[in-house]
């Protein structure tokens, strides 16, 4: 009894400070299952806490064994390598569309609210280098022919998509159908966005793109933003490119396989935009130089069992001799001149 006293004694010291002690997640279930569903077990339904949140593969499921997923994590890269495939990871909103949610008195400029603008204030650390950003020159010669000749030329037709109880105009950026339907048969493509599920899930299926996307990786309403991890995806470095209008909501050890586009704003002058045009040369290169160098440096009897760690870290790394954020590096001075 004096033993309980002493230990919620401790306890609302702590808690006085800000602290509490966590509470243990379980591993698994009485029956051996690691896996749950909305919290309950998906062998006997029972009702478990799981750590792990892998709702972005199915909604709802979570995991409370490292173990288990480190099984599903080797078994997807090896599915990768196998195939001949790579991985890319794409944001949505400013990267491949341009949203803007539709306000009672609506104009046709500042009184919409755009999902980016609402959102970019979070984001406070340095931005990367203007030259390594995809069709920032092209965008920039677009300003220019605006200003010389283009006023008063027709806007970029978009789409009118329905989320909850909001309305949005949505612009596609040009090319976008031809880039993933290209782009598919040599990526796994995933979406990661710090919009709502419903939001994604939503404007993916309205625009008909959603047949292109492997795995869509959301916010949930209740969570607060936080920086971008491969990790979270259970998305091996060396095996992913990812594609965003931002590099700073990126986590720092991922920065190196980001390749930063131009904002899509919708904007007249970007109905001749063709960022998603040089990105597919340069994605396609990319694929093709890493299995380039794969095939030479791989010899059949250091073939090993390639292991992927949670903390974001192979611990084998004779099965893939390169990298892509190393591949996209030797193909860097391509970025300049788009």
């Amino acid at each position: 009894m004096k033993e309980e006293v002493k230990l919620q004694f401790q306890s609302n010291r702590l808690q006085k400070h800000g602290l509490n002690f966590k509470k243990k997640r379980e591993t698994q279930c009485g029956c051996g299952s690691t896996l749950a569903i909305f919290n309950n077990c998906v062998t006997c339904l029972k009702k478990v806490k799981f750590e792990y949140n892998l709702s972005w593969m199915v909604p709802g499921l979570k995991c409370g064994s490292k173990a288990k997923i480190q099984e599903l994590a080797n078994k997807d890269i090896k599915d990768l390598v196998e195939n001949k495939k790579l991985r890319l990871v794409l944001d949505l909103d400013e990267t491949l569309i341009h949203a803007k949610k539709i306000t009672e008195e609506e104009s046709d400029s500042e009184e919409e609210e755009t999902l980016d603008e609402m959102s970019d204030d979070f984001w406070s650390f340095p931005s990367s280098k203007e030259e390594d950003i995809i069709g920032k020159h092209h965008s920039q010669q677009s300003d220019k022919n605006l200003i010389s000749g283009l006023v008063g030329a027709p806007l970029l037709e978009h789409s009118i998509v329905r989320v909850g109880h909001h309305q949005y105009k949505v612009w596609i950026r040009p090319y976008l159908i031809q880039f993933l339907e290209t782009i598919e048969r040599h990526f796994d493509i995933y979406i990661y966005t710090h919009a709502t599920r419903d939001y994604a899930n939503t404007i993916l299926e309205a625009l008909d793109i959603k047949r292109y996307i492997k795995r869509i990786c959301a916010r949930d309403p209740k969570e607060k933003r936080k920086r971008k991890k491969l990790s979270k995806m259970l998305c091996q470095p060396n095996l992913s490119l990812i594609v965003d209008d931002k590099r700073r909501v990126w986590s720092k050890e991922d920065h190196a396989n980001v390749v930063r586009v131009a904002p899509f704003t919708g904007k007249p002058q970007e109905r001749h935009d063709q960022v998603l045009e040089t990105l597919t040369s340069i994605l396609l290169n990319a694929h093709s130089a890493y299995y380039m160098v794969m095939k030479q440096q791989k010899k059949p009897e250091q073939q090993q069992e390639i292991n992927f760690s949670v903390n974001h870290q192979m611990t084998s790394t004779t099965s893939l001799p390169t990298s892509l954020a190393s591949t996209l590096t030797d193909i860097r001075s391509i970025l300049s001149g788009c």
